[in-house]
């Protein structure tokens, strides 16, 4: 007897959209190339709303990849 197949996880279809998502935010915050505190070179893309203020708001998810709820920082200013 066969063992019944597993259940296809929807889990792993969010998870690579939000990849992608996360990708294009970086993507289009980090169009200077400089960190927005001291001007050094930027490596991070920062959200301003954290996604538990966005939930605790009552906003849909969308904001949380908008471009304008980053900023682009450094490593040392992103601590």
């Amino acid at each position: 007897m066969t063992p019944d197949p597993k259940p296809v996880r929807r889990v792993k279809a969010r998870t690579r959209l939000d990849a992608e998502a996360s990708f294009c935010f970086k993507l289009s915050v980090m169009q200077s190339g400089r960190c927005i505190v001291c001007g050094g070179f930027s490596m991070y893309a920062h959200h301003c709303v954290t996604r538990a203020a966005i939930r605790k708001a009552g906003y849909g998810e969308d904001i949380r990849w908008d471009a304008r709820n980053g900023v682009p920082l450094c490593d040392r200013c992103h601590r």
